[in-house]
């Protein structure tokens, strides 16, 4: 009895490494395709933008080397695949106004802290976390980004 117990653990021990390998084998895409209309703005603002959004939201996307292990590849691609679907800034000349507008609207209560967003990756990289400079110069653009469209 006790030699089949261990045996037992044993074959699901085997089978669960063989398991890992295989869905190791799962293909993502992991492309950072080329900017096609990249977001041009004052450097403090962009420098913000780029050190804690880029990431998810953009062609600028550094992968990090937990995102070549499954399981948690795929959870890191969809997130970053989903951030850029909502946001792109390396597409942002593309959006219409209104889109940009909406955009606009919907990133100030984030930067400004009145609205969580990505946890996660904010416990995974505090480095990445916007200074107050940062944050300051992203919300001096956004309006003057929204005074802009409204003249």
């Amino acid at each position: 009895m006790y030699f089949s117990r261990k045996k037992s653990l044993r074959n699901s021990a085997g089978w669960m490494i063989t398991l890992l390998i295989i869905i190791q084998l799962v293909p993502l895409d992991r492309k950072n395709p080329p900017e096609t209309a990249p977001l041009a703005i004052n450097n403090p603002a962009l420098q913000g933008l780029e050190n804690s959004c880029y990431t998810c939201h953009s062609f600028k996307t550094p992968w990090p080397r937990a995102s070549w292990i499954a399981p948690v590849s795929w959870i890191i691609t969809a997130a970053i695949h989903n951030g850029r679907d909502r946001l792109n800034f390396s597409a942002w000349q593309t959006y219409t106004k209104a889109e940009k507008q909406q955009l606009l609207s919907d990133i100030s209560p984030i930067i400004s802290g009145k609205k969580q967003h990505a946890e996660n990756f904010r416990m995974l990289y505090p480095e990445r976390a916007l200074t107050t400079t940062q944050r300051q110069a992203i919300l001096m653009w956004i309006e003057g980004e929204q005074q802009h469209d409204q003249n």
